[in-house]
């Protein structure tokens, strides 16, 4: 038994119409319904990131050299693997009128004369290391602009005198204030004589007013065969090279007695 459907009120060529619109306007919306931003053949690629784009604050350098000369002569060298310069930070925060810099792989020769003959006074035999000026005027020549502090990582310093290594400092860090007046070191500080001697702390501090060398806690003392322990102490380095100890005497005087194995 077959059933005929009578599409009401209208014939069937109207309907028919409808129907091919209704299609036609839902192909339309299957379309072009997607979501925002979504290119019309489907989901965009992801994005490339984007790379860092160095800010104002931060000046990247890397193997850097700098000598400085008087009449001829090399007074300095500085060299490092890496410079940057950027504002200092406290823990979570950024200080932006303080500018530091890290430098990393740093070694420092400074060439001195020997002194003059007859000479007299702390100030014309003990070594001076002015590691303060040679680091202005290091980042001075480099074009680093304002800088309040600076940090030296895997640090090391040579002292040479008639192209002959007197003595030699090694250091995990060491930081100065370009105002200060103290060079700090930590990380395992040790400081090596021509002769042979050997000095060993966990930190120390380069006074430039006074070229004094100050231990703060424990160090061991190395003399050929020989090893002092100690518990804080205040050095001269002689032009020789040798390691002079300050000790007060009995009435508060600065007495020094020279370790001659130095």
């Amino acid at each position: 038994m077959a059933f005929r459907f009578r599409l009401p009120g209208r014939g069937r060529r109207f309907w028919a119409t409808a129907v091919v619109l209704i299609l036609i306007a839902c192909a339309g919306i299957a379309l072009f319904a997607r979501r925002p931003g979504e290119p019309p053949g489907g989901p965009r690629l992801p994005a490339k990131p984007v790379q860092d784009v160095p800010t104002f604050d931060r000046i990247y350098l890397r193997n850097v050299s700098y000598s400085s000369y008087v009449r001829g002569e090399t007074t300095f060298t500085l060299k490092a693997e890496e410079i940057v310069h950027r504002k200092r930070k406290l823990g979570p925060l950024t200080l932006n009128p303080i500018k530091e810099v890290e430098m990393n792989g740093v070694r420092i020769e400074i060439y001195q004369s020997a002194p003059p003959a007859g000479g007299r006074g702390p100030q014309a035999e003990d070594v001076d290391l002015p590691v303060q000026r040679i680091l202005k005027e290091s980042l001075s020549a480099k074009d680093l602009g304002f800088v309040a502090r600076v940090r030296m990582n895997r640090f090391h310093l040579v002292l040479l005198r008639g192209g002959v290594e007197q003595l030699s400092i090694v250091a995990g860090t060491a930081s100065v204030g370009l105002d200060s007046a103290i060079l700090r070191i930590d990380d395992g500080f040790t400081l090596s004589t021509h002769g042979g001697g050997q000095l060993v702390a966990k930190s120390a501090e380069w006074r430039f007013d006074s070229r004094r060398l100050s231990v703060p806690g424990t160090y061991v003392q190395k003399e050929d065969r020989n090893t002092r322990r100690g518990e804080e102490g205040i050095f001269r380095i002689g032009p020789d090279g040798r390691l002079t100890r300050e000790e007060p005497s009995a009435a508060g005087t600065p007495e020094a007695s020279r370790l001659r194995a130095l």
